[in-house]
């Protein structure tokens, strides 16, 4: 597979916790531990929107299905709704009683999930700006949160090892996935909500049965552990970021790893592709953000 290619790199004065593509592809958000986040034009990298009002690190951005919203969280313990065409902020939701670390939107835009160091997991309509539940079984931090595309399933992981399948209608756990060896830092779930896929401090990447919670595959190949991981829109690969600055390509039929890839100096905290496949975002520890035209997977295969 042809590595990405380059596109731009953008920084922030502090790490880059998370990015994101708008829907239609042409903004990317990024959150920071500089307690700001900036909106950028994906073509040509210009700054758009600086935005202020956090009074801690932005650990995670989404934007509406409409791309006129963005979502962040903060370890300031907020969530934050903000107007993007003319980046002023529309509302401002508590209740996480310690540092937000994580957040995940389902793919209809309804609902946000977020996790942190109080242990919790919590769920928030985005109509409203609302609670709609809380979560409580991990011991420890939860690192990483994600919602099935119907939003029925929510998925954490965290400090404590445990990868948590939830019910989210009942609200109770489903599934206790085990398979890790440590703290478990980050899950996806694939378009069609029949994968779930992680990545842990244990330098695998490992992929589920949403419905049962069957460990399908593990994949090995990081040298360090895998602090992000997302899926293809198409399906047919994952991508997964580690804290050596590296990136993996996998094809999830073959279960190989096509590329590997180093792209930052430090941690990639966040990957991302736009809607349509054909580029990617990375963020990292180094303090940047980089755009990247997807490279091609291999023919005949």
């Amino acid at each position: 597979m042809e590595p990405y290619k380059l596109l731009h790199t953008l920084r922030h004065p502090n790490s880059v916790y998370s990015a994101t593509f708008s829907p239609d592809g042409k903004l990317v958000a990024s959150g920071s531990l500089d307690n700001t986040i900036k909106i950028w034009d994906a073509g040509t990298g210009e700054e758009k929107h600086r935005l202020k009002g956090h009074g801690d690190g932005v650990c995670g951005v989404s934007f509406s299905v409409d791309g006129k919203t963005l979502y962040s969280a903060s370890l300031d313990r907020t969530i934050r709704f903000w107007d993007v065409p003319s980046g002023a902020m529309v509302a401002s939701l508590s209740g996480h009683q310690n540092y937000i670390e994580c957040m995940g939107m389902s793919a209809d835009g309804k609902r946000l999930a977020t996790g942190g160091h109080d242990n919790e997991v919590r769920l928030w309509n985005t109509a409203g700006g609302s609670s709609a539940g809380v979560l409580k079984g991990h011991t420890e931090a939860v690192y990483g949160v994600a919602l099935s595309p119907d939003a029925a399933r929510v998925a954490s992981c965290g400090n404590d090892g445990q990868l948590i399948l939830w019910d989210a209608v009942a609200q109770k756990q489903s599934h206790v996935l085990r398979g890790h060896a440590g703290p478990v830092q980050c899950a996806a779930f694939s378009a069609d909500g029949r994968l779930l896929v992680s990545g842990g401090a244990d330098e695998t990447v490992r992929l589920w049965n949403p419905t049962d919670g069957a460990l399908v595959a593990t994949l090995e190949g990081h040298e360090q552990l895998v602090k992000s991981i997302t899926l293809s829109p198409d399906g047919q690969q994952i991508l997964s970021g580690a804290a050596d600055g590296t990136i993996r390509i996998w094809d999830i039929a073959t279960r190989r790893s096509l590329t590997s890839q180093r792209v930052h100096d430090n941690s990639v905290y966040s990957v991302a592709f736009s809607a349509n496949g054909r580029r990617v975002v990375t963020g990292s520890f180094d303090r940047s953000l980089k755009v990247w035209e997807a490279g091609k997977a291999p023919t005949g295969k």
